[in-house]
């Protein structure tokens, strides 16, 4: 059965899910079997442990609603093999073989509700001959109609998400099969910095063959601009990502080129799954200030129980279990930022805000870094961490999350780990620098949804957009009602 976790596990409300209606024993249940599950894999590096102990822990971790994991872990339970993990990333390259392998790949992960992003940008434009065969090669959106033919579960359609930079020769030709609606596709486009300058001066945008091509085609930036924010505003959410920026952050960061977005917009190899959960930092407040203690021993445990779903999760395909194992990829988001906030710093004073902020991210950041180096001595070191100028080893490669901005997604409409609030659009760019603050302290990917497509109108569309990129955002997002 597939719960609706935005009404049974309502965790703005700070109640033991053990209160809750209907849903609440099938949830409870379910985190008991999941909680027994995870903590077993502490057999595999130490014989001696207590499975009843750390199972204890990990329920009462969940179900105080002190940690939760990803809402994909708390769906449609298989107690024989569960698949924890469900989005992952490719990218596409002009290689026939490299291609329907892909496909084949695709087909799998869809059979198995895992969500897939596929990254269209490499391949030629269409009606190109190649060097090798003089044959005319079909462009990207003719295998975007392959891929979304590829076969799945009739009676539950899996997503998946194509994205296509705006520079693209066959981009005039994506735009327009968007608008066909696919049914099961999500759409993003890869905006490039020449396009934003174009845009601004008014001025003809360079269109290429291939990503690593010169221009060979000028169409007018304002109108091509105009033709993807009608779509938008219409009936059909883009997400929007800075390009340029993005392979900034990439090279910044020692990342290497070959990472993509997921479906969740998160980097990842190519196959790679990522094991993510979020911290309720509101649960950590005591008599209005923060127990530090309790924050450090539930991002101990939250570390922990990540850890160990890479080794409970069923794996569908080989390369995803090897790249996966390899890097251990963990995403730490937090919920309960601004309610901390509010209670810290009651008069909401700008300077006392960044001040908590910056404080927060870099002991959160810290607290997990350590979880991860604890358990890297007990099963192995597989990365290293920059904690205060120094390399700290860890067992994981990532240990922070680039889904979003924990003020925001509290305050919005976004379904973001079960949040739904209204909020005034204005309210969106006077918290960009909230967000900016905080993902700087984390050193991490810069990821922001905006407002649903049903309140925005142009005006505000072209405001928030600006506002997002030169605030140094890597995406523009628009949530899904």
């Amino acid at each position: 059965m597939t719960h609706n976790l935005a009404t049974s596990f309502p965790f703005q409300d700070q109640k033991s899910l053990s209160s809750e209606s209907e849903h609440s024993q099938e949830i409870t249940s379910h985190i008991n079997w999941l909680s027994h599950e995870t903590a077993k894999v502490d057999g595999v590096f130490s014989p001696t442990h207590d499975s009843d102990k750390l199972t204890e822990c990990f329920f009462e971790l969940m179900i105080k609603n002190n940690f939760l994991p990803s809402p994909n872990i708390l769906q449609n339970p298989d107690n024989s093999q569960p698949i924890i993990f469900t989005d992952t990333g490719i990218a596409l390259f002009d290689d026939l073989d490299q291609i329907y392998k892909s496909l084949k790949q695709t087909s799998i992960y869809l059979q198995n509700n895992i969500q897939v992003a596929i990254d269209f940008s490499q391949l030629r434009a269409n009606r190109q001959s190649t060097s090798a065969s003089q044959k005319q090669t079909l462009g990207p959106v003719r295998f975007m109609e392959l891929f979304e033919k590829a076969p799945q579960q009739s009676n539950r359609p899996t997503s998946m998400r194509f994205l296509l930079n705006l520079d693209h020769l066959n981009i005039e030709e994506y735009l327009d099969y968007i608008q066909t609606k696919p049914e099961n596709i999500r759409f993003a486009i890869g905006i490039p910095n020449t396009f934003i300058t174009a845009l601004s001066r008014k001025e003809k945008f360079g269109l290429k063959h291939q990503t690593q091509c010169q221009p060979t085609h000028w169409v007018d930036a304002i109108k091509l601009f105009h033709k993807v924010t009608n779509i938008i505003l219409k009936d059909q959410p883009i997400d929007l990502i800075f390009t340029d920026r993005l392979n900034a952050f990439k090279k910044t960061h020692q990342i290497d080129e070959s990472t993509v977005l997921n479906f969740q917009n998160q980097l990842v190899s190519p196959h790679e799954f990522m094991s993510s959960g979020v911290v309720n930092l509101a649960q950590c407040l005591e008599d209005s200030s923060l127990n530090e203690n309790k924050l450090s021993s539930v991002t101990q445990q939250a570390i922990h129980f990540l850890e160990n779903s890479f080794e409970r999760n069923h794996y569908v395909e080989g390369i995803s279990k090897d790249i996966t194992l390899t890097h251990r990829r963990i995403g730490l988001s937090v919920l309960g930022l601004h309610q901390v906030i509010k209670t810290l710093n009651p008069e909401q004073g700008h300077k006392k805000t960044t001040t908590l902020l910056t404080s927060l991210a870099k002991q959160l950041k810290k607290e997990a870094a350590q979880a991860s180096h604890d358990l890297g001595v007990k099963r192995g070191f597989k990365s290293c961490v920059l904690i205060d100028d120094k390399w700290q080893k860890t067992r994981n490669a990532q240990l922070l999350s680039q889904l979003h901005c924990p003020t925001i997604s509290q305050m919005a409409h976004t379904p973001n780990y079960l949040f739904k609030h209204n909020m005034n659009l204005d309210d969106y760019s006077n918290l960009y620098n909230q967000h900016i603050i905080w993902q700087e302290q984390i050193d991490n990917l810069v990821s922001l949804k905006q407002p649903s497509r049903s309140e925005l109108d142009l005006d505000i569309f072209v405001r928030l957009f600006f506002q997002a990129f030169e605030k140094g955002l890597m995406s523009f997002e628009i949530n899904r009602e």
